[in-house]
């Protein structure tokens, strides 16, 4: 965060010095040309792309985490920015200084031209925020398949309360059981809740059962594990029913 404020600092200052010099410039033209309606136009134009072009590097520099995930929509926005910058300039020069086009033409050519700048940036910008609405979505979407990664890693833990020959018979079932939630599509759909809450119950039912102390006698002990394999059982037949429903309703 301190990086991030400091670039924006920087650019903050780049941009102060940049726009000084814009403002002095246009003012010692002034001593040229008469001060007509061009100039004032010529000035707020390019005061405005400057604003654009620097304000995005700032978002750019003060959000680097958001800049990353929309890096495309995000370029698109600053090649805009900048040729809407190098049109005004090349307006001001070509179309003022030198062909001195009549003022009313030179004010529709400059709000068509900012007309389409903002229409482009305005999509721009909604579809980054489609995208970074799409991706939080699908980001809440995957928390209960992590939920379950993070139980069944707590589970692991747990195993070391086991004697053997039952830790390592418990070892396999749990690795087994990782492994087809890793490969499990981790974005579910509105139309498998009661796959996705069933699954969730179960996996909190081992874990639970887990969670107990290993009982010492061998009968008993022999039981306990055999209701923990149960479980194992009953999460793998849960978590392949909603593997493919949820294969069904996204075909």
């Amino acid at each position: 965060m301190t990086d991030n404020r400091l670039g924006l600092k920087i650019i903050t200052l780049l941009y102060g010095v940049i726009l000084t010099i814009t403002v002095i410039g246009f003012f010692l033209l002034a001593s040229f040309h008469i001060l007509d309606i061009r100039f004032w136009v010529s000035l707020a134009t390019i005061v405005l792309a400057e604003t654009c072009v620097w304000s995005l590097a700032g978002w750019g520099a003060l959000r680097a985490e958001q800049f990353k995930k929309t890096v495309p929509a995000f370029m698109g926005l600053a090649v805009v920015a900048v040729l809407y910058q190098a049109l005004t300039i090349l307006y001001a020069v070509v179309l003022w200084l030198v062909i001195a086009v009549p003022a009313s033409l030179y004010i529709w050519i400059q709000l068509i031209t900012f007309g389409a700048v903002f229409v482009i940036g305005g999509l721009l910008i909604w579809f980054m925020q489609t995208e970074r609405g799409i991706d939080k979505e699908e980001r809440l979407q995957m928390l209960g398949i992590q939920e379950i990664r993070s139980i069944l890693s707590e589970s692991n833990l747990q195993l070391k309360g086991w004697q053997e020959p039952y830790r390592s018979e418990l070892k396999q079932l749990l690795t087994n059981l990782e492994e087809n939630v890793r490969f499990s599509d981790p974005v579910t759909h509105p139309d498998i809740w009661q796959e996705e809450e069933q699954l969730m119950h179960e996996v909190r039912r081992l874990q639970e059962q887990m969670m107990q102390s290993q009982m010492q006698d061998e009968h008993k002990a022999t039981q306990q594990v055999q209701n923990v394999k149960a479980l194992f059982d009953s999460v793998q037949t849960v978590l392949q029913q909603r593997n493919r429903k949820l294969i069904t309703v996204k075909s």
